[in-house]
């Protein structure tokens, strides 16, 4: 249902999710992460196999322009730096992850510090 407010046209969610139990999602076996970022731009893995990762280290760096750097989604075990079809017929670098299931954290992940506008903008 569209609502008309003071800053634009509002939409419902929708998602019918309101009564429903969360549920846990298990940590699974492997992933596989696309290296292709914003714009069809691809990044370089910085991991190689048999390399161990953490949830959220840096796996492919941004390239420049509007690309962003890709991190591991799981703690574990790199793998394979594979290949994989994507739904335009595109095959692009991929990396897969082998999850060690401890979905450890990265020791570079910090909360920022932020006391005033150029560390909120760098934040």
């Amino acid at each position: 249902m569209l609502r008309k407010g003071k800053l634009g046209i509002h939409l419902d969610a929708c998602k019918n999710t309101a009564q429903c139990t969360p549920v846990v999602i298990p940590v699974p076996d492997t992933v596989t992460i696309s290296l292709s970022t914003f714009r069809g731009s691809i990044s370089k893995a910085i991991v190689k196999v048999h390399d161990h990762v953490d949830v959220g280290q840096v796996i492919a760096p941004a390239i420049g322009g509007l690309s962003v750097p890709i991190h591991a989604t799981v703690s574990g075990t790199v793998e394979a730096i594979t290949t994989i079809r994507m739904s335009d017929g595109s095959i692009i670098p991929a990396v897969r992850i082998k999850s060690d299931k401890a979905q450890t954290p990265w020791e570079g992940i910090a909360p920022p510090i932020v006391t005033n506008h150029k560390e909120l903008v760098d934040a």
